[in-house]
């Protein structure tokens, strides 16, 4: 789904890819709808997880912030996977509510991660100020993200980030 979207995508090509018969892929799921929300819910897990162990790992605030933006990077690499909200978005009118509610969870969490570490790196500041200084920041790295694969180059992603995440950080 990650390089050809929703609708381009069958729950053959799923189970396809998987090495499984299509009847295994809906016994655990009754629909791609149900399917593709599992998938977004299990990538928030996935993500908080990381993100928590990257608190673990990185003391110091402006280092969390920006292992997460570098991370970040490697979701399209050399031709692997891309971000699943960078493709969802686009087709958002036409998704099913379930996937789009999932969508709404998984940016919801990243958004909340970026937020805590911008307070950790900005205490005195007013949580709403994080907030919005968060949504600037993911907003820059999914745009950094769709320019690194509009130009097939990886590192525009680094570029491009190295460039603005010191203005959106202050």
């Amino acid at each position: 789904m990650s390089a050809r979207g929703y609708e381009g995508v069958s729950i053959k090509d799923v189970a396809s890819a998987a090495g499984v018969q299509t009847a295994a892929v809906f016994y655990h799921f009754p629909s791609k709808a149900a399917l593709t929300a599992a998938a977004l819910d299990s990538a928030s897990g996935c993500l908080a997880g990381q993100i928590d162990a990257l608190g673990v790992e990185e003391k110091d605030a402006r280092a969390r912030i920006e292992n997460i933006v570098r991370n970040f990077g490697k979701l399209k690499q050399s031709g692997g996977t891309f971000c699943f909200g960078g493709v969802f978005a686009a087709s958002l009118s036409g998704l099913p509510e379930e996937v789009i509610a999932a969508m709404h969870r998984f940016s919801e969490a990243f958004l909340a991660a970026l937020t805590e570490a911008l307070a950790a790196l900005h205490p005195s500041r007013e949580r709403a100020e994080n907030r919005r200084k968060a949504e600037a920041l993911l907003s820059a790295m999914v745009g950094a993200l769709l320019l690194s694969r509009m130009h097939g180059e990886d590192e525009a992603y680094y570029r491009t980030m190295d460039g603005l995440l010191p203005s959106l950080i202050a």
